[in-house]
């Protein structure tokens, strides 16, 4: 989304890494994290919850134009305005669970990013990610760059291999 929440153009092609996973989704809650306009919240099957929680974004307006009028149609709709790293310290957090966490084009923003992804492993029963994939610029505001399966232990690449997308999925073994 680079540095304008407002970024229409952005919106297109999060849609389609939605529609490439919604059949992915397991149990009856969804996290979005990166979850930007809130698109995702359209994908979710209607009885399960969503969350969404973003830092880049600019406040109330943005907050008033695209969160609340998804928060209106569906109770069971919810967005957060804080950093992921800041929303796992807190206490609450600590024992909440989600049946599917995803992170479509977000974790290369963070610098941490591949720590915080085996870190959410403890609260979901599967995860579904999306990063560039192998010498994608540092651009956009990415600081991690040249990813490969490799760089996430436990998950499995669930795209082709020619994409520049990544799609990579982990499910809790019981």
């Amino acid at each position: 989304m680079g540095d304008d929440p407002y970024c229409e153009d952005c919106r297109p092609s999060t849609r389609a890494r939605w529609k490439e996973i919604q059949h992915l989704l397991v149990g009856d809650s969804v996290l979005d994290i990166g979850c930007a306009h809130g698109d995702g919240c359209e994908f979710v099957p209607e009885g399960m919850r969503y969350e969404g929680l973003d830092a880049n974004v600019a406040g109330l307006p943005f907050w008033e134009r695209y969160w609340r009028p998804y928060e209106r149609e569906r109770p069971n709709r919810r967005f957060f305005e804080c950093r992921i790293e800041d929303w796992l310290a807190w206490p609450e957090m600590v024992a909440q669970r989600w049946g599917t966490i995803v992170c479509l084009e977000t974790l290369e923003h963070i610098e941490t990013g591949l720590a915080i992804a085996q870190r959410l492993k403890i609260h979901c029963d599967r995860m579904l990610i999306s990063v560039p994939y192998l010498g994608q610029p540092g651009s956009n505001g990415h600081v991690l760059l040249d990813l490969t399966p490799e760089d996430f232990p436990g998950f499995r690449r669930i795209n082709d291999e020619r994409n520049h997308t990544m799609f990579l999925q982990w499910d809790r073994k019981e």
